[in-house]
């Protein structure tokens, strides 16, 4: 498709087609004083002029669209991201109140990522979103629900640029607390939706929470990518019931345990 940037180049491509032309067929001509073929000079270059008023009127056609496809789509969106914005609102302390529920398995900096897979590890995620939200299932849900779709809208759409689509996951990471965030994340898995994608545009990303053993699970399920110089601080990791484990103990519990029965 014909864009605005390339329309320089296609008149002069025009220009130099219809000169080569004439030149193919008149280079052995004297100068003319007639005005009828002055005239018929005047139509052959009126051919140029046409075409490339018919690409000036295709092209601003298409850019029309274009303006009403992005109109659109911020319309959407910004239905979209005040909808999940004003359910946030309502639910926020429920969201805060479950993620310290998740938060509390995550106490020891020093788990052995080694020992995990990115796959079982994504299966204990979404096990303790389940666990933590219990008696609040629904309400986190629909938050979630429309945070994710709102999160969809904006990496599906074709419209829109890499640079506005920055933009529109930098507004959502103001508009949504971290702890919402990663909450997101948990709940994508336990849905058998993977967010993992979405770590890259920084949307787990957080400069507020500083439990390192939780920011080094997530960044290991998003990217695969493990702990340096591993080492587990034994010290460090609490036994005790289900509510209270370590994550490292509810892994080992829920995956390990499960094989070696199978």
């Amino acid at each position: 498709m014909l864009k605005l940037k390339h329309l320089p180049t296609y008149c002069v491509l025009i220009a130099v087609v219809l000169v080569i032309v004439y030149l193919a067929n008149f280079s052995h001509a004297s100068l003319s004083d007639n005005t009828s073929d002055w005239g018929a000079w005047g139509s052959y270059v009126n051919v140029g002029i046409s075409l490339i008023s018919i690409s000036l009127i295709y092209i601003t056609y298409k850019e029309q669209q274009k303006s009403n496809k992005i109109a659109r789509f911020e319309e959407h969106y910004h239905v979209a991201l005040k909808t999940a914005g004003e359910l946030f609102e309502r639910k926020k302390e429920i969201i805060k109140d479950s993620y310290n529920r998740i938060e509390n398995h995550f106490r020891n900096p020093f788990d052995p990522l080694t020992d995990y897979t990115q796959r079982n590890t994504k299966n204990v995620l979404g096990y303790y979103y389940s666990s933590a939200v219990f008696d609040v299932q629904q309400e986190c849900d629909e938050v979630f629900r429309y945070f994710y779709t709102t999160l969809n809208s904006i990496k599906s759409s074709p419209i829109i640029d890499a640079d506005e689509k920055d933009r529109c996951y930098t507004e959502m990471s103001c508009l949504f607390s971290e702890e919402a965030r990663i909450l997101l994340l948990f709940w994508g898995y336990n849905k058998g939706i993977d967010l993992s994608d979405y770590y890259n545009e920084g949307m787990f990303r957080t400069s507020i929470i500083n439990n390192e053993a939780l920011l080094n699970i997530i960044k290991f399920v998003c990217t695969g990518e493990r702990r340096k110089n591993e080492k587990i601080n034994i010290e460090d990791i609490d036994l005790g019931d289900n509510i209270n484990e370590n994550f490292s103990e509810t892994y080992n519990r829920l995956l390990n345990n499960k094989n070696k029965q199978q």
